[in-house]
């Protein structure tokens, strides 16, 4: 997640077990089921913001984006903002299975003012190292790519 003013915070973890229960109550747990196609845990993105508002609601009124670990070194490596879709179902109560897109209603809810990245397909590529940078030159095309679960599998 990215302040405002430049400055990142640490990724959220999985301490929010206690707002896990109040979003399935507010939004209708069947709903986010069956909209989201997961059930929230503590692994879901709209838990970690519930308690980030709670806890920490000075680092959500400065964040200007929420980056998952694959669009953060997307960035880094390209300064492009962006996110495969398969990353973004993970972020329940936002991504609409679905519709394979952000369902805005609760986004704008959970995460008001906050962007999101535009969505990927897995293998698109979106840029280019615009820096040499762990031994790659500038110039070489980066795409998206499975979650680090499926990376691992290939292994």
């Amino acid at each position: 997640m990215c302040a405002r003013d430049g400055r990142a915070r640490p990724a959220a973890t999985t301490r929010e077990t206690a707002q896990i229960g109040e979003p399935n109550t507010a939004l209708d747990s069947a709903e986010v089921l069956e909209r989201c196609g997961s059930a929230l845990s503590s692994q879901a993105v709209g838990p970690k913001l519930a308690w980030l508002w709670e806890n920490e609601s000075e680092v959500l009124a400065r964040a200007r984006r929420i980056l998952m670990p694959s669009s953060s070194l997307a960035f880094e490596l390209t300064g492009a903002f962006v996110l495969d879709h398969h990353s973004a179902s993970q972020c329940t109560q936002m991504f609409d299975a679905g519709a394979l897109s952000w369902y805005r209603p609760w986004v704008d809810l959970i995460a008001p003012g906050i962007e999101l990245p535009p969505l990927l397909w897995r293998g698109e590529q979106f840029g280019v190292t615009f820096r040499p940078v762990a031994g790659i030159a500038a110039g070489v095309p980066v795409i998206t790519g499975p979650i680090d679960a499926r990376s691992e599998a290939l292994r």
